[in-house]
């Protein structure tokens, strides 16, 4: 005898809250339906008006190379998946072993920003210079990051490139691994990667 399992996948409602015929609002809790507190009420209405914007992945290629260096070009994708635009973001890499490396930013009109966190970790920071609409995709970065040949291979090695994006209303993280072309998502995984290469 064939069985048969049925997913039923309900999304979050963008004109979230709903009233009931009773004149509440109800939660999801516990397999339960829940009145909602007030507080909880006047967060899902402006749910509506805040923007909602992560980020979509990350680029870190070789572009050419010398005799004496590697180039290579960091750049990241963002995506907008509210309802509203959102005039105002920034965008931190944060890349350890960048003792072995040089930065370089281009355009050089563009908002950019480093910090030295210690020496073997740095910050990058990428400020908005245009509006992001609902929907839409950015490529932000677009940095230069020259090695020396002799040390190609230690800045290879372990080398995590954590980004955070800050924006009105909230914020998204996430870190790629280049060498295994691989994400991690959530601030403790993350911070265990990193923890294992310091």
């Amino acid at each position: 005898m064939r069985k048969s399992i049925y997913v039923v996948k309900i999304p979050r409602s963008g004109n979230a809250p709903h009233m009931a015929r009773d004149k509440r609002y109800y939660k999801r809790f516990n397999f339960k339906s829940e009145p909602m507190e007030d507080y909880e009420v006047k967060d899902l209405y402006n749910r509506i008006f805040i923007p909602k914007i992560k980020i979509d992945g990350c680029t870190f290629v070789r572009i050419y190379e010398t005799e004496s260096r590697c180039e290579y070009q960091l750049t990241a994708k963002i995506i907008n998946e509210g309802k509203q635009p959102c005039n105002s973001y920034k965008l931190n890499f944060y890349i350890n072993n960048f003792r072995f490396c040089d930065i370089e930013q281009k355009p050089e009109n563009s908002k950019f920003s480093y910090t030295a966190i210690n020496r073997n970790r740095l910050k990058l920071g990428v400020s908005s210079e245009e509006a992001i609409y609902p929907n839409e995709e950015l490529d932000l970065g677009h940095i230069s990051v020259s090695v020396k040949k002799e040390n190609d291979s230690l800045f290879w090695r372990g080398l995590v490139i954590d980004m955070i994006l800050f924006y009105t209303g909230g914020m998204d993280e996430l870190a790629y691994i280049p060498s295994t072309r691989k994400y991690i998502e959530g601030r403790d995984n993350i911070n265990e990667v990193l923890d294992k290469i310091r």
